[in-house]
């Protein structure tokens, strides 16, 4: 910062345009009204986190004669189960995931984006899958995949959102997150090369909510400094469900401190692992 001016970032979000927006807190000096400042907005200090990968499905185009939009050209996106969507569906046709524009205000009020000082949280387009089938008996096996996420650090983390965009309680649709460093193929999945993924509360497979939740994971140590991809299956039973929605997809290196050491006097030595 200029001069003898000093503060702290307050806080970090995103506008719809994806621009990266700072709330900076001066403590001392001159004003920072007029001045440029350059920050890493990777380096998410305030939150402990150093993000390597957050996909929030704003920046996506336009798909050609249908409401939907194209999923990012990064991401895969593998239907499984062969079938096309049914019912009220069915512009879905083959696609095992698209991106819809929706407006959900509960997203105003979560606690967990102020946060994350992600205050912009009335993000209107999720990526979408959709449990009902052509045929009705079958179970849906649709895939979601990153692409290529480097990992470093000691504890790495995924979090994401995830809503039901069924407002009844009854309709549930369920879902698995998975893992790999292999190579994925593009048009079919070997389920061996995938490990599947607890979230921190020890849950493997997870049921949507007609409100938005937080879902977080702790990669396994064995991933931790290569190259891996995300999958995020759709497997929903029979016509039980109806669309699954996932938002805010973030990989990151978790900077909390998990331990203090002390001298006698009490001066601190070292915050691990900062």
């Amino acid at each position: 910062m200029p001069g003898d001016t000093i503060g702290y970032v307050k806080n970090l979000f995103y506008d719809t345009q994806e621009n990266a927006v700072f709330d900076i807190s001066v403590l001392k000096g001159p004003s920072l009204a007029s001045t440029s400042i350059t920050v890493d907005f990777k380096e998410d200090y305030l939150n402990n986190r150093k993000i390597t990968y957050l996909e929030t499905f704003e920046n996506v185009q336009s798909a050609t004669g249908v409401t939907f939009f194209q999923l990012p050209t990064t991401m895969v996106s593998i239907n499984r189960d062969g079938f096309s969507a049914g019912n009220t569906y069915n512009s879905y046709g083959t696609r095992a995931w698209v991106v819809e524009q929706i407006l959900y205000t509960a997203y105003q009020n979560d606690t967990y984006l102020d946060n994350l000082a992600y205050k912009d949280v009335l993000r209107n387009k999720v990526a979408v899958s959709t449990s009902i089938l052509s045929n009705p008996n079958a179970q849906s096996d649709r895939w979601l995949i990153t692409p290529k996420i480097q990992t470093s650090g000691t504890i790495v983390k995924l979090d994401f959102q995830a809503l039901g965009l069924n407002p009844s309680i009854a309709v549930e649709d369920k879902f698995e997150v998975y893992i790999t460093d292999k190579s994925v193929n593009a048009t079919s999945i070997n389920l061996e090369e995938w490990t599947k993924l607890n979230t921190t509360k020890g849950d493997s497979t997870h049921v949507t909510t007609n409100a938005p939740v937080w879902l977080s994971f702790i990669l396994p140590t064995a991933y931790v400094g290569k190259e891996v991809q995300i999958g995020i299956r759709l497997a929903t039973s029979g016509n039980f469900g109806d669309r699954l929605a996932v938002d805010n997809i973030m990989v990151y290196e978790d900077l909390s401190p998990t331990s203090i050491q002390t001298q006698k006097d009490g001066n601190i030595l070292s915050i691990y692992p900062n």
